[in-house]
């Protein structure tokens, strides 16, 4: 990830240098976006295994995602208390 950003740094820099036109920056700039949001949001908003999606953001290092998984966490024990305390045994 780091290196994405020294490759737009390095990209920009000689665009800069060389005086390129706005349409050509932007053409490199919103695909580096697109790609950084695709590597960031993929693998929680498009994965259908449900599991996949838990362990991701279990074990990622970014904040909000510890965040979401915890969140989760605890509102899946409430509902189990809930619901499986309501239910009678057999």
């Amino acid at each position: 990830m780091v290196w994405l950003f020294l490759l737009l740094f390095i990209v920009s820099f000689f665009m800069g240098v060389f005086d390129v036109p706005q349409w050509i920056f932007l053409s490199v700039f919103i695909p580096f976006v697109l790609a950084l949001l695709y590597m960031l949001y993929f693998p929680v908003l498009f994965e259908r295994d449900v599991n996949k999606i838990m362990n991701f953001l279990r074990k990622s290092k970014q904040a909000h995602y510890q965040f979401i998984y915890h969140y989760i966490m605890i509102m899946l024990r409430r509902l189990k208390k809930q619901f499986l305390g309501s239910v009678p045994s057999k």
